[in-house]
């Protein structure tokens, strides 16, 4: 019987990595997966696997067939199978039109164990469907998502103390749909606030219409905490109810985060 590859965790989410624009249309959406699942399948790649995909990528299509056998290949496919596996949760459908996942379920026909990763990839796949339905809870093991609220945690204290300042000088009582209001034209003024613009704007003000007296007390507060906020952000935005855990979660990341984006958080 084959042996089963051990489920993929804290793995980078290329979903979070696709830019809108992607999604127009096969012919571009491919291409950008294909990019980025290429970059997470890499970090999971011994040193002699990395050079054989290399030379997989760019030998003809005979030489690939006739290395289609080989150990070393073996163990890449099933690294990638691994890897769609992880990647269907949070990608969803989408994931199933990509040339990767159409390449890869073919293969599957002929693998003795591709009646078992089939089934594995149909979980993987209801669970998607459940965390979009509200049902159950994405998972937060994606290193990344350290990094996001390190790059974001500053960029908010920024729109804080101007929002503050803002607040401070007000002749007349400002009502929380105003400070709401001046948040989303900081935001959209500041060029600096990349990681609370575009998408995740509509985010953060769905966040604070929640609780129309939220954004009051975090300024009013004798200290900004952008962290605890974003920290309370991301524990709405996944439906849960303790922030608690939500940072610790993140904080666990944090070794994981440093070994692969140590260019990134240490310039």
């Amino acid at each position: 019987m084959p042996r089963r590859s051990s489920p993929l965790r804290n793995v980078p989410q290329i979903v979070s990595q696709i830019p809108r624009f992607a999604y127009r249309s096969p012919e571009v959406l491919n291409p950008e997966v294909e990019k980025r699942f290429l970059l997470v399948l890499l970090g999971q790649l011994t040193p002699d696997e990395h050079a054989e995909l290399e030379r997989l990528l760019t030998c003809s299509e005979t030489e690939r067939k006739a290395a289609a056998g080989s150990a070393i290949v073996r163990s890449i496919h099933a690294k990638v199978d691994e890897l769609l596996i992880n990647q269907v949760v949070t990608f969803g459908w989408t994931l199933t039109q990509t040339a990767i996942a159409s390449d890869r379920f073919k293969a599957w026909d002929n693998d003795l164990d591709g009646p078992d990763k089939i089934m594995r990839f149909a979980r993987a796949w209801k669970r998607s469907v459940l965390i979009s339905q509200g049902k159950q809870n994405a998972p937060d093991d994606d290193p990344t998502l350290y990094v996001f609220k390190q790059e974001t945690v500053p960029q908010l204290r920024q729109v804080l103390r101007q929002l503050h300042h803002w607040f401070a000088v007000q002749r007349m009582s400002v009502s929380n749909d105003a400070l709401i209001k001046q948040f989303e034209t900081i935001v959209r003024s500041d060029a600096g606030v990349f990681h609370l613009a575009g998408s995740n704007l509509d985010l953060w003000l769905a966040f604070l219409r929640s609780d129309p007296r939220y954004l009051l007390t975090a300024i009013s507060a004798s200290r900004h905490k952008p962290g605890s906020m974003f920290d309370d952000w991301w524990t709405w935005l996944r439906r849960r109810n303790d922030a608690k855990k939500t940072r610790d979660n993140i904080s666990k990341l944090a070794p994981i985060a440093s070994a692969v984006f140590v260019p990134r958080l240490n310039p």
